[in-house]
């Protein structure tokens, strides 16, 4: 069990470091920046920040209050308030995000290496 908890807290700060690093980075962006449209099809660089706030201030409840007021469709929800999330001022999303770094949402069932863009188990 320690091994498993060590494991845990091993990603949780990875994450914490990430979220922390990524919210300076796109702080120092222009504002022109901040709305090019990223790597994901449709969304801005804003708009995933918006993403990653909401993901990192999400409880269980919040996220599955999200997705039943998006007609239980998940991609529907995330999108939605990406985008939403992404009209708010950037500085304002990256001290949310410094403020929310520790944040441990996750699906529940996937594996906690998702929260760092891993869709298996650590590399």
């Amino acid at each position: 069990m320690a091994r498993a908890e060590s494991k845990a807290d091993d990603i949780g700060a990875r994450v914490r470091a990430c979220r922390l690093l990524l919210a300076d980075r796109i702080a120092a962006l222009t504002p022109d920046q901040w709305d090019v449209e990223s790597w994901c099809s449709g969304w801005r660089v804003r708009d995933v920040l918006g993403h990653l706030v909401h993901l990192a201030e999400a409880t269980q409840i919040s996220m599955g209050r999200d997705v039943l007021g998006n007609g239980g469709r998940p991609n529907r929800a995330l999108q939605r308030i990406a985008r939403q999330m992404g009209d708010r001022p950037v500085p304002e999303l990256a001290e949310r995000l410094r403020r929310s770094a520790d944040g441990r949402f996750r699906v529940l069932g996937a594996p906690r290496t998702v929260v760092l863009g891993r869709g298996g188990g650590a590399r």
